[in-house]
């Protein structure tokens, strides 16, 4: 059992010393057991004190006093208890505190013509009280509001205050509410980190990853080491050389620990010091790429959310700018469902053979694109096109690839800033329909391209990966130089 007790009191003095003094008093009291068995019990008290030698509407002081009561079974939140009450057993509270009216005109009235005031208290002091149960019972029971007049002063001002609920609208309606449904289970309290204010999540928050608290699972992509003496499936790249992420607090050569956006430490993703021609396929070790391995959570999720803040350059190890040296970076999910597996993601092609481009693309393989033209000669490779496009499928010199495809407008310069050891943090979203197995946004920094109708390549499905989703991040470097991209926080969320 909860109890809850609350009151308010007000006194105001004014004029002189009275040498006489009447009092009166009005008390009323109500309580009812309603079917929920919380007992709601009123007392107010009302009490005014005058000269009775010098009576006039400036010497005299009053004094309100309402003391409200209340036990109850259950939440002491108004808004969480079972709407269960019938509207005839609503609980009349005795306002006696609006009484004061009134016996204040009645007062000045006898007052002016010479009367006693004696009298008129006597017999007015039944009839208020009733006059404030009257209003009090029709406040209560015709209107889908509880008001509560909490005092009544000399200069005639009435101070309401009124409660509107979810609780007292289901009272009045009669209807069931999921407080009812939900009567003595645990209530939730969901806060959420100041973090998150800068993201903009859907419905479910699934994943909340702030490096500073570590790798939060997210790890290298490696190959499959299921061949005898545990050698990789074969492939035209060698997975296992792409270099390791890692914690960083991004230490520069003249900037020391940069540190995150908020804190100390960021997700490095990084390349070792080679690269090839853009329309070759990718040399081992030119690429960077961080994975999370999760699944689908609910058979209700239609659409699903990445979010991430992040920063690139190249390793300061040598004079000049570098924005050139960092070929590409992006990110993309792995998705398998009951019949596809399919991969949407957005590629920012930063520079091709040294020259800058800063444009973005969306992952979708172009038409006639064979499973040979895909894995670079071999008929029997275990990439499915449209799958693995990071290395996978032919590239050519404006940038364009099998694998990609430009985004409408998608050109953008964004934040490199002017040297490789100032780094400026960058904001990413990008939100799939899962049943429509289509694109629906993309946003970097402060623009939104609407990719809706835009759908990835639908290949065949893999063993054991069915109701896969996998966010995955990945840096590609341009020259024979180390590049890095960093990542200060991801969200990953769903709308159920």
């Amino acid at each position: 059992m909860k109890y809850r007790l609350s009151s308010m009191a007000s006194h105001e003095m004014s004029g002189g010393s009275p040498a006489s003094s009447w009092v009166v008093i009005t008390v009323g009291m109500s309580a009812a057991v309603t079917l929920s068995k919380s007992i709601f019990v009123t007392f107010g008290l009302s009490a005014m004190n005058s000269s009775a030698s010098s009576w006039n509407t400036a010497n005299w002081s009053g004094l309100d006093v309402h003391v409200s009561i209340r036990s109850e079974i259950g939440p002491s939140d108004p808004e969480s208890v079972p709407p269960l009450v019938h509207p005839a057993s609503i609980a009349v509270e005795a306002m006696a505190a609006t009484a004061a009216t009134p016996i204040l005109l009645c007062l000045m009235i006898a007052n002016l013509i010479g009367l006693s005031v004696a009298e008129p208290i006597r017999v007015l002091q039944p009839l208020c009280r009733v006059v404030g149960f009257g209003i009090s019972i029709y406040l209560n029971a015709s209107a889908p509001y509880v008001a509560q007049f909490t005092s009544v002063k000399r200069r005639g001002e009435e101070a309401a205050r009124s409660l509107d609920t979810a609780w007292t609208r289901s009272v009045l309606s009669g209807s069931k509410s999921n407080y009812y449904e939900r009567w003595g289970s645990m209530e939730k309290v969901l806060t959420y980190e100041r973090g998150l204010e800068k993201f903009n999540p859907l419905a479910r928050v699934m994943v909340y990853d702030d490096f500073d608290l570590g790798f939060n699972g997210w790890l290298d992509l490696t190959p499959n080491f299921v061949r005898d003496e545990f050698r990789q499936q074969p492939s035209t790249v060698d997975l296992g050389s792409w270099a390791p992420s890692m914690l960083s607090a991004a230490p520069m050569r003249f900037a020391a620990s940069h540190g995150s956006m908020e804190g100390t430490y960021s997700l490095k993703l990084n390349t070792r010091a080679v690269a090839g021609p853009y329309e070759a396929q990718p040399v081992d070790g030119s690429l960077g790429v961080a994975i999370k391995r999760l699944s689908r959570a609910s058979a209700d999720t239609r659409f699903i959310q990445i979010e991430a803040w992040y920063a690139y350059t190249p390793q300061q190890d040598r004079v000049g700018i570098g924005e050139a040296d960092i070929r590409a970076f992006g990110f993309f999910f792995d998705i398998q469902d009951d019949e596809h597996r399919w991969q949407p993601g957005v590629r920012y092609v930063n520079s091709v053979n040294g020259e800058l481009t800063k444009k973005w693309q969306y992952w979708k393989v172009a038409d006639g694109v064979t499973q040979r033209d895909w894995c670079f000669g071999l008929e029997q490779g275990w990439e499915s096109p449209g799958i693995d496009s990071l290395w996978c499928g032919r590239r050519y010199a404006d940038g364009s690839a099998d694998g990609f495809q430009w985004v409408p407008g998608g050109d953008q310069a964004l934040v490199y800033n002017e040297s490789p050891d100032k780094l400026n943090w960058i904001y990413l979203r990008l939100l799939v329909d899962l049943h429509k197995r289509e694109y629906v946004e993309f946003q970097s920094m402060d623009r939104v391209f609407d990719l809706r109708g835009i759908s990835p390549t639908l290949s065949p499905p893999y063993d054991g990966i069915t109701n896969l989703i996998n966010p995955v991040f990945f840096v590609e470097a341009d020259t024979d130089r180390s590049v890095n991209l960093y990542l200060d926080s991801v969200v990953y969320s769903t709308d159920a």
